[in-house]
């Protein structure tokens, strides 16, 4: 996120290793106390892994050099209009507070339509999806935007009234969205779509039956 928001969009390769592991420039405060010390070496425990305040730019390799970067550019670029580009807790406090804006925009849809039986919804928070959307991850937007597009098709299948043009259209941005942010969403969207269109078909034959 920080060197998506300070114009290091792939950064730069390194020969001989995999082109997916790419090197950038950021502030050793970053990339202090990870893992890699301690991970799968069961003769280290975690006590190595210290974090540091030094804000000195330094060359780092990561292996999410390809992933998606538009979530990264908003995240990064949030947290480098607030001065706060050097600490991983904003990165990761903007990165939650989105996920639960979206989050939230799921529950109320899936309240309107469904009223207190939409409690149940809150079982798709488990502890694994709660996890991931406190984390610095574009999966965290995936997981909370699914949520978004199932509880809208929910509401279209409900609601009484055959969907409109607009209607589908919305949906199709909040699909795109998704996929956008994480193209490995896409079959997940397309499940979505097909058991929106599925269920609406079958509704449609019970209507004029």
């Amino acid at each position: 996120a920080y060197a998506t928001a300070h114009g290091q969009l792939l950064g730069s390769t390194t020969p001989g290793t995999s082109t997916l592991i790419r090197t950038y420039k950021v502030p050793q405060r970053l990339v202090s106390a990870e893992p890699w010390c301690f991970a799968s070496l069961p003769e280290v425990n975690a006590g190595c892994a210290v974090p540091t305040d030094d804000k000195t730019v330094v060359s780092y390799e990561s292996s999410a050099a390809t992933y998606p970067i538009p979530y990264y550019a908003v995240i990064g670029t949030a947290a480098r209009i607030l001065g706060k580009s050097d600490s991983a807790r904003f990165y990761r406090l903007i990165s939650i507070g989105i996920s639960a804006l979206v989050l939230t925009a799921a529950l109320l849809l899936f309240r309107k339509s469904f009223g207190r039986n939409s409690a149940v919804v809150l079982l798709a928070c488990n502890p694994m999806a709660i996890f991931i959307l406190s984390s610095t991850n574009p999966s965290a937007l995936e997981i909370a935007g699914m949520l978004v597009l199932w509880a809208f098709l929910a509401r279209l299948l409900v609601r009484g009234v055959p969907a409109t043009r607009n209607d589908l259209l919305v949906a199709s941005a909040i699909g795109a969205a998704i996929v956008i942010i994480r193209p490995i969403a896409l079959p997940w969207v397309a499940i979505a779509f097909a058991g929106y269109f599925i269920l609406e078909w079958r509704s449609s034959r019970v209507t004029r039956s």
